[in-house]
């Protein structure tokens, strides 16, 4: 996975996989995640995909009602998107909760 990539619209996207643009950020900065990720993915031409980070001593309560957000709209747009729901301790990609929306 590459981290920081500079793109030709002057824009750095966080992670770029095979099949993802990757926007990461703080669970309450999930609105401007999704923008984000949909134009890094709509640039590298690949799916939009979020790490959603819930910061240490963050409420889990807040955190989740970010990625309840994050679900209605995603799922009223029907955009694809994968988000994967970190906690501040988190150290790899598969310690997140990966979910999947609009995705066949």
């Amino acid at each position: 996975m590459q981290i920081n990539r500079y793109l030709p619209n002057d824009t750095y996207v966080d992670c770029i996989s095979d099949d993802y643009a990757i926007e990461v950020d703080f669970s309450n900065k999930w609105a401007e995640a999704i923008g984000q990720s949909l134009m890094y993915a709509a640039e590298l031409e690949r799916l939009p995909g979020i790490i959603l980070i819930c910061r240490a001593g963050e409420d889990e309560s807040n955190c989740l009602k970010h990625g309840y957000h994050i679900e209605q709209t995603v799922n009223w747009w029907r955009i694809p998107m994968t988000v994967w729901h970190c906690g501040a301790d988190d150290v790899h990609l598969a310690d997140c909760r990966r979910v999947e929306y609009m995705q066949e």
